[in-house]
């Protein structure tokens, strides 16, 4: 935490590239996820609702698959769960500059990307509120 996130410029299942930089949000969520974790799958709806609460520019949110390395595996997990917001295959080097060895763990950055806070794991109710309350501190 209090470090800049490290840079990344990935792909999502239709292979458009998506880089951070191009993020321009008052405050960015990323998760890091698994298409075959529990517990990521879990936090699906409220993150679906949490993209529609607030503003483009206040507010962005990306997910990223940590481990899967086939972009179909990404299209048909995120059509099964019925989401549409920024869904990216990450690879080994950007897992090891995050330090990812459990999932899912979220990343709260500001606005100059510099992490604010990490949470790991999914429980409904506590990590909702946290990123909610870190998300409203920093708007």
């Amino acid at each position: 935490m209090g470090k800049k996130a490290p840079d990344w410029i990935l792909k999502d299942a239709d292979n458009n590239i998506v880089a951070l930089k191009s993020l321009k949000s008052k405050v960015l969520l990323i998760q890091f996820t698994g298409v075959s974790c529990g517990p990521c799958k879990a936090s699906i709806p409220f993150l679906k609702q949490l993209v529609t609460e607030y503003d483009r520019a206040d507010f962005d949110f990306v997910a990223i698959e940590a481990f899967a390395k086939n972009s179909n595996v990404l299209k048909h997990y995120q059509q099964r769960n019925r989401f549409d917001y920024t869904f990216l295959m990450s690879n080994k080097e950007l897992n090891k500059r995050y330090q990812i060895q459990a999932i899912p763990v979220f990343f709260i950055l500001d606005e100059n990307r510099i992490i604010r806070e990490v949470i790991h794991g999914y429980s409904k109710n506590s990590v909702d509120q946290k990123i909610r309350e870190a998300i409203n501190k920093m708007i």
